[in-house]
């Protein structure tokens, strides 16, 4: 969903408390009462993106739980993704 998307983009630049329901709603090109009616809230829509996250970018932490690995390879794995993870943009992370 494009609007999780636009919303995932605003919190990461500006985190929670930075970004504001007209900030949201502006940037989603949408009014009041769709974004109610999408999302019900600031919390819900948040919760959202993270789910979004944790299902996309944040899936390179993935590595620590895998028993199969010995604990270097784990480490290096991990380090190796967040390295490419940080170097690119977060919009190449578009939904899965």
């Amino acid at each position: 969903m494009a609007a999780v998307e636009t919303a995932l983009l605003l919190f990461w630049q500006q985190g929670y408390e930075g970004t504001s329901l007209a900030q949201l709603r502006s940037a989603m090109q949408i009014s009041s009462v769709s974004f109610y009616a999408a999302f019900e809230s600031k919390e819900s829509l948040f919760e959202q993106v993270m789910a979004r996250y944790v299902a996309g970018p944040g899936r390179v932490t993935d590595v620590v739980g895998n028993v199969d690995l010995p604990g270097r390879e784990a480490i290096a794995r991990l380090l190796h993704g967040s390295i490419e993870r940080q170097a690119t943009p977060l919009i190449r992370y578009g939904a899965s």
